[in-house]
């Protein structure tokens, strides 16, 4: 299998934050663009990048905070 350099970038938290933050100009909602994402990166890895919007709102959020203290 091989894995594009899109797929690598989903591997990581902040990868997959950054697409999303690409991909949201191409999109409705924030919601129609996780779901695409997660979508995709179920199609290349069998599973899901997290396990609901929700979930993903969380994790992202605290990330942001945790930047913004630095």
């Amino acid at each position: 299998m091989d894995i594009t350099e899109r797929q690598m970038q989903m591997l990581t938290p902040e990868g997959f934050d950054r697409l999303f933050d690409k991909e949201i100009n191409h999109a409705e909602t924030y919601l129609e663009t996780y779901l695409r994402l997660n979508d995709e990166y179920f199609e290349a890895f069998g599973r899901n990048r997290y396990s609901s919007y929700n979930s993903f709102q969380t994790c992202r959020g605290e990330r942001i905070k945790k930047k913004q203290r630095f």
